[in-house]
């Protein structure tokens, strides 16, 4: 029943003059800023409607939007409200058709939705009655539109290809710790090329360091943990926002950090990767060190709480989660009943034990022989004083080759903070003696005087005295020693799971060897705390290896 009232509502033939509507539209945003198409179609709609004698009821505009598809907001609501009961339209008015739709199809298909409500769809530059003529002849445009959309697609796609070739930036969102910066000018079209803004350079520097290193008061952080440390310290995203998981690891896993950029790599519309060789590869200046950057790519995964699970941590097995074979897969905990009938307990490759000798060759060694080796090894080769020393020494080493790039960052920060001031005096200059302050000119200021504080506040961490940067003590060293040695042969075994954390990474059974590998970033920073305060999952790629002579 209520089908049948609409569709005598539809049918009503109004006693007035024709109510319409107009729908207006252009495809990018720099049309709807600068072009004047929108009000050009408009004012033409007005005058066709007034010479008419019908009557303009409602105004939609999609300005930036691709008629491709339907996903314009504007769009949809002028299809909801002309499908409404009460027939608030008898016709929609579009300056061309394809203002309306640039895909014959869905142009048929909306174009029939409308028909069915008792709404006409009009263009005022394509008049075209009802007849078969008509409609074939809507068709062809329909096709011809959505030919050369398709094309000028294909060429605007080719330029900005060759503007990437080229070295230039196309606009899509910058990344924390770029800004862009305009060196030609081609027409009436600025070129741009990304560079590093100092001020957000520094921050996205922390971020890698404290998922390395942490913020000095604990050891390594997590996605999430960072996410919490940055939003209560008041740092914000690009946009303004506050920190998330997300926005971290998008962080942590731009390779634009380390001076590599790629266009092209998925299609605007579907967000589907496209083929390798379709992407176009340039440079900018790097941010943060390589070697620290595939640090983070290998450590992202194993540190994921869905690869290292509790029971890793917490378990009774000693070298759970840490002992993996040379394949590569981890090595699992496997029983065996000797000749007098004891219970043996061994250490085996995992990919042998589930795929068989084709994925392995299954390398197996007694648990409690494999966990005296690493012991005996760390006690012997690591952890006396001396050896403590050699290893740290590239730590330190390595802090002091930085010391000059450090010199660079501050140059840069100061020369940042200068312009910020001068920018800002000559906002004060401009408004002295005037007693009206619009909010533009408020809004400037406070925006150079928060440039100028977080200038000021990086400025004051680089420049704080730097601990750790000398070498260690013997006395520090033999004493970390001595309190590792002892923590890590005695005790629970969570308890001495976590002593070995604070020092190895990865326990690597091959044939008649086994390889101890651990980071020496967090050593040395097990031995700046104490490593009952860094305890916890510790995974990461190596960066040093016990002496090879722990034979098995």
């Amino acid at each position: 029943m209520a089908a049948k009232k609409r569709s005598a509502a539809h049918q009503t033939v109004s006693t007035g003059p024709l109510r319409v509507c107009s729908y207006c539209r252009v495809s990018t945003g720099r049309q709807a800023d600068s072009d004047l198409s929108i009000p050009d179609q408009n004012r033409q709609i007005a005058d066709y409607v007034a010479a008419k004698g019908w009557e303009l009821v409602a105004t939609y505009v999609d300005p930036g939007l691709s008629a491709t598809d339907d996903n314009r907001p504007q769009f949809q609501a002028l299809i909801e409200r002309a499908l409404d009961d009460d027939h608030p339209f008898d016709a929609v008015l579009v300056h061309s058709y394809s203002r309306f739709f640039r895909d014959s199809f869905n142009l048929e298909l909306y174009r029939r939705r409308l028909e069915k409500a008792g709404v006409k769809l009009v263009s005022i530059t394509q008049e075209l009655g009802d007849e078969p003529a008509d409609a074939m002849m809507r068709q062809l445009i329909a096709m011809f539109d959505e030919h050369q959309s398709r094309e000028n697609g294909k060429h605007v796609r080719r330029a900005m290809q060759e503007n990437a070739r080229q070295g230039f930036y196309n606009g899509s969102p910058v990344a924390l710790g770029f800004t862009t910066t305009v060196v030609a000018r081609h027409g009436n079209r600025d070129k741009k090329i990304l560079v590093i803004d100092p001020v957000e350079a520094e921050l996205v520097r922390r971020i890698f360091l404290l998922y390395r290193d942490g913020d000095g008061t604990s050891g390594p952080m997590g996605v999430k943990a960072i996410a919490t440390w940055l939003n209560g310290h008041g740092y914000r995203t690009k946009r303004g926002g506050l920190f998330g998981v997300a926005a971290v690891h998008t962080i942590l896993t731009n390779r634009a950090y380390i001076g590599e950029t790629t266009f092209n790599r998925r299609c605007s519309r579907t967000l589907r990767q496209k083929p390798a060789d379709q992407h176009i590869h340039g440079e900018v200046e790097p941010i943060v060190d390589a070697t620290l950057f595939e640090w983070v790519q290998q450590a992202l995964p194993t540190r994921s709480p869905k690869v290292v699970a509790p029971r890793v941590v917490t378990g009774p097995i000693l070298l759970t989660g840490l002992a993996s074979c040379s394949c590569g897969a981890a090595m699992t905990l496997r029983t065996g009943t000797g000749g007098q009938g004891r219970v043996y307990k061994y250490y085996t490759c995992s990919a042998s034990a589930r795929q068989g000798k084709t994925a392995c060759k299954g390398r197996s060694i007694r648990m409690d022989r494999l966990d005296g080796l690493v012991v005996d090894a760390l006690k012997k080769n690591l952890l006396q004083p001396e050896r403590l020393a050699d290893v740290l020494s590239a730590v330190i080493d390595s802090r002091s080759r930085r010391a000059e790039e450090i010199e660079q960052r501050i140059r840069r920060l100061q020369q940042s903070g200068a312009e910020a001031r001068d920018k800002l005096r000559r906002l004060i200059d401009l408004i002295e003696g005037t007693d009206f302050i619009d909010d533009e000119i408020k809004s400037r200021i406070t925006q150079r005087r928060s440039e100028i504080a977080k200038v000021e506040a990086e400025l004051e961490r680089l420049q704080a005295p730097r601990s750790g940067q000398e070498a260690f003590s013997h006395e520090v060293l033999m004493r970390f020693g001595q309190l590792v040695s002892e923590n890590i042969a005695n005790g629970p075994i969570p308890f001495r799971k976590g002593y070995l954390r604070a020092v190895l990474d990865r326990v690597e059974v091959d044939d008649g060897i086994v390889r101890l590998v651990g980071n020496t970033h967090v050593l040395a920073q097990a031995v700046k705390d104490g490593p009952a305060n860094v305890q916890g999952v510790r995974r990461s790629i190596p960066k040093w290896r016990a002496r090879h002579d722990s034979n098995v």
